[in-house]
């Protein structure tokens, strides 16, 4: 088995996760990699949590997308109605701890950068680029086991 299928295989099952924007906004929460009954090997990928814009500032948050793997490609999807929809980017591995995305809508560019450090820990960046837009969102995950960590 090559290295993006046995990576892809193991992201199935939950997460925590803590997210930055440009380095100060803060969010965290937990993730889900669920297997989903599709025609290719596919996960819905579930996260929600908490963004603090400041002290008195919290708000409760929900995404979906959905990872695919296609021909030994990992392929991500945005959700709609908790369905596969639009396609969002396909992860190109340089190395195999190491792997980007591109999306273009629009006007703005989404770079992904996925770093695979051990079994249980993964960093995602986006830097997300536009006439309007300038940020770059850090996310470290954390795999939870036996549902003890985070109180899951």
């Amino acid at each position: 088995m090559d290295f993006s299928t046995q990576l892809f295989f193991s992201l199935e099952g939950k997460w925590a996760f803590n997210r930055s924007i440009n380095g100060s906004e803060i969010m965290r929460g937990t993730a889900l990699f669920h297997s989903v009954n599709e025609c290719l090997p596919s996960y819905s990928y579930q996260e929600e949590g908490i963004y603090s814009a400041g002290p008195l500032s919290q708000l409760s948050f929900f995404r979906e997308y959905f990872y695919c793997l296609n021909n030994k490609t990992i392929e991500v999807y945005f959700s709609f109605q908790k369905k596969k929809h639009n396609f969002f980017y396909a992860l190109a591995f340089s190395c195999p701890n190491l792997a980007n995305g591109v999306h273009h809508c629009v006007h703005d560019v989404y770079k992904a950068t996925y770093v695979f450090l051990e079994k249980d820990i993964f960093l995602l960046q986006y830097d997300v680029r536009g006439p309007k837009k300038d940020f770059v969102i850090q996310t470290t995950f954390t795999r939870l086991h036996n549902n003890i960590e985070g109180g899951g």
